[in-house]
């Protein structure tokens, strides 16, 4: 019997995040609520025309377990959607690889404002980088010897990440 009281409560609040801040969240929801009331309201009938059947327990912690599943349910329903710049509003998926304009989803072919690209300063444009941060690539010198060069020439340094 537990599961089923735990597996109700986790699909309820698991459509609702799906659906959440539209009025499908609020009424599966609802609904949600609707059935453990129900459930309730059957086990007290249950109770008046066959007391032998009813199990007090379960009518006590009826009530406070709707409770609870309606203040989670309704607090999920509340949160806002959040994606990043970038994501569809819609399905999620991420548009920043993708060619510009992009004013619709390939995913799932919602309308969606263009991205834009953001201008982002190369290391040795920012102030707020070190001087000694930017590593400098030198060219091999007239004095190093024919080795040296040979091994500047195939394997140049790299700036550091």
């Amino acid at each position: 019997m537990i599961p089923f009281f735990v597996g109700y409560a986790l699909l309820v609040w698991f459509y609702t995040a799906r659906h959440r801040r539209t009025l499908m969240a609020f009424g599966i929801c609802t609904l949600g609520v609707g059935g453990l009331l129900l459930i309730s309201y059957l086990h007290w009938l249950l109770g008046y025309y066959h007391p032998e059947l009813m199990i007090q327990g379960l009518q006590i912690l009826m009530y406070p377990y709707t409770m609870v599943v309606a203040a989670v349910g309704f607090f999920v329903a509340i949160t806002p959607r959040r994606h990043d710049p970038g994501m569809c509003p819609s399905c999620g998926y991420d548009m920043h690889g993708l060619a510009y304009p992009v004013d619709r989803c390939p995913e799932c072919g919602h309308g969606c404002e263009p991205i834009r690209r953001v201008y982002r300063p190369s290391g040795a444009e920012r102030a707020d980088l070190r001087s000694s941060d930017v590593a400098v690539l030198s060219a091999p010198s007239a004095e190093a010897g024919p080795a040296e060069e040979d091994h500047a020439r195939n394997h140049p340094q790299k700036h550091p990440a």
